[in-house]
């Protein structure tokens, strides 16, 4: 077991019933502490040493790896990062950090497209200004292409010379 000093990362206190699906089958454990990489839990019949496990927690089910294992405590490795706070609440939504990041992206919907957002900005730019050249482009077309109809329609008037005579007229 890892020292408390030399964690990578702070671990939260908790003290939740949940299970653990494993070779064996499902158990209960005890969490004991958690971080967004893993957890300490307690059980009667922890899971071997390099054992690939997923923890049941309310609805949520998260695939991890038996790191280390002294006696009924043992340390699980998350595949993926976790909030601790969503873990602990044990809800409904999402509990790994790609989950809410992905949760959040979909909230923002049209609101993280609006120029005044951060997010963005350049592609936005860059889409306002294909458009502004679009339509310049189809403007001068229209200018050009009406400019020339008016002369193709304008109508011929034949000049006439008042001292020739009536025939030549024609």
């Amino acid at each position: 077991m890892l020292d408390p000093d030399r964690r990578s990362e702070p671990r939260t206190r908790a003290d939740l019933s949940a299970r653990l699906r494993c070779k064996a089958g499902e158990c209960a454990i005890t969490l004991l502490d958690a971080s967004t990489g893993g957890i300490q839990a307690m059980s009667l019949e922890p899971p071997a040493r390099g054992e690939v496990v997923e923890l049941l927690v309310g609805e949520h089910a998260l695939p991890g790896r038996i790191r280390w294992q002294s006696g009924q405590r043992f340390g699980l490795s998350f595949r993926d990062r976790i909030s601790v706070e969503a873990l602990l609440d044990g809800g409904h939504g999402p509990v790994t950090l790609a989950q809410i990041a992905s949760a959040q992206r979909h909230r923002e919907g049209w609101n993280g497209a609006w120029p005044f957002s951060r997010k963005g900005t350049g592609k936005k730019t860059q889409i306002a200004a294909v458009f502004a050249g679009v339509g310049i482009a189809v403007w001068a077309v229209s200018a050009l292409a009406g400019s020339s109809r008016a002369s193709e329609t304008k109508p011929q008037t034949a000049m006439v010379d008042p001292a020739a005579p009536a025939t030549a007229q024609r």
